[in-house]
């Protein structure tokens, strides 16, 4: 996200163009971190600083990843229905950081006194405590979020998911 620091160029718009070769290297730079640009790029600014922390970047897939996405290309057709889906998606998205995941039904005391209990979809994750150690929390975090994020967007289930991380 870029915000100008003057109130005159609050309604112009920006084109940026990024790389990075660095992959999972790259992740994990703090918000605030300001870059410097190299002689042939030129910026009406010298430097230019972070406003969040990098994250996403991926190194590039091995033979069992690649498995996986084929795995969960062929079953599921970008839907989540039953567990075995949830499962599949919970390996190709944690990659090799998590070791086991276990799909439970389960219930939930709901905020509002007339509610009662409903059911939930339940995630438990066992995660691979030797991979995990080179994240960050901040990474582990966001792998979490986005992990349920894209859950709930691809599901059909009328059920709430809850996700618990068992080390």
């Amino acid at each position: 996200m870029i915000r100008p620091k003057n109130a005159e160029s609050a309604n112009k718009s920006f084109g940026i163009n990024y790389w990075s070769t660095c992959a999972e290297e790259g992740n994990d730079i703090k918000a605030g971190t300001i870059l410097g640009s190299s002689d042939d790029m030129f910026f009406v600014s010298g430097q230019i600083t972070l406003m969040t922390n990098t994250v996403g970047g991926t190194n590039k897939q091995n033979n069992r990843d690649r498995i996986l996405a084929y795995r969960n290309a062929l079953l599921t057709h970008g839907r989540i229905v039953t567990a075995a889906d949830i499962k599949a998606l919970s390996f190709n998205h944690f990659k090799n950081t998590i070791s086991d995941v276990r799909i439970e039904k389960g219930t939930r005391k709901e905020i509002s006194l007339k509610a009662g209990f409903s059911r939930t979809v339940d995630i438990f994750i066992k995660a691979n405590s030797v991979e995990k150690e080179k994240l960050s929390t901040t990474e582990w975090d966001y792998l979490c979020e986005s992990f349920m994020k894209h859950l709930k967007s691809r599901s059909s289930n009328v059920f709430p998911y809850r996700l618990f991380i068992e080390n």
